[in-house]
């Protein structure tokens, strides 16, 4: 990896969703992240657990993240939003960006894919493992 999984949680607006224009409490919350907690335990298997702790947007949410790391080099990725303050915008989104090598030419991934699916085509994009070209 490059760039190791970072919190994202601001979509582009597009005509049906210029509303989130008036409010961008979400657009920088990513960039800031703040480590508040950062613990490792060993799982099953042999599995590496590591669970970590963000503050995002100064003190607007928290975003922890649990990684379990096999041998046969899957990492599985929960992550869990824990907002701070009662009066926050609606939430655009709530996703994960990294960055890989150009050389990884094929990701498989288990969610809504392989296009793009905002709500409106979302019922075209089943819930499935994936593969696809990177």
């Amino acid at each position: 990896m490059l760039r190791g999984l970072r919190p994202n949680l601001w979509r582009a607006p597009d005509n049906d969703a210029a509303w989130m224009l008036q409010d961008q409490t979400w657009k920088s919350t990513g960039g800031d992240a703040k480590l508040r907690e950062f613990r490792f335990s060993e799982g099953s298997g042999g599995a590496l657990i590591v669970n970590t702790v963000h503050r995002l947007g100064g003190n607007v949410t928290d975003f922890s993240t649990e990684y379990w790391v096999r041998g046969t080099g899957e990492i599985l990725v929960n992550a869990h939003l824990n907002p701070l303050l009662e009066a926050l915008p609606v939430l655009p989104r709530v996703g994960m960006n990294l960055v890989l090598p150009g050389e990884f030419k094929q990701l498989e991934w288990f969610g809504r894919g392989p296009h793009e699916n905002y709500e409106d085509p979302a019922s075209r994009a089943h819930l499935s493992a994936t593969i696809n070209l990177a």
